[in-house]
């Protein structure tokens, strides 16, 4: 969920059993559902505190992980989502075309090409 805490603890009940909650945006400070019930797993992500919080292993594991995510890609056994290209004036509109379900893949912005002043 990227949303809020509250809206990830909504959708706890539409886990199977043994699911996975993951919040980016909060944290669940207690279990949204009943212990013994379906054994859902909560996870926080909390973007960017490996900079403050990291060990040298830590950092090691995270970079281990992405050389082998990498390797997957290129070596054809992952495939990287499709890209769906749009030009930064464009963004209300891929806003309004990825909150309806249009398109799948990686939303991308095209910046603007900086302004050069002689």
């Amino acid at each position: 969920d990227t949303v809020s805490g509250n809206h990830a603890a909504s959708l706890a009940p539409l886990l199977g059993y043994n699911g996975h909650l993951v919040c980016i945006q909060d944290r669940q400070e207690s279990a949204p559902l009943p212990a013994f019930s379906t054994a859902i797993s909560l996870h926080e992500v909390a973007l960017n505190s490996i900079h403050a919080h990291g060990e040298t292993l830590d950092w090691q594991e995270l970079h281990g992980a992405a050389t082998r995510l990498m390797q997957g890609v290129a070596n054809g056994q992952l495939q990287a989502p499709a890209k769906q290209l749009f030009a930064f004036a464009e963004l209300p509109a891929a806003l309004r075309r990825l909150k309806s379900g249009e398109g799948t893949g990686k939303w991308i912005s095209l910046l603007p090409a900086p302004m050069v002043v002689a």
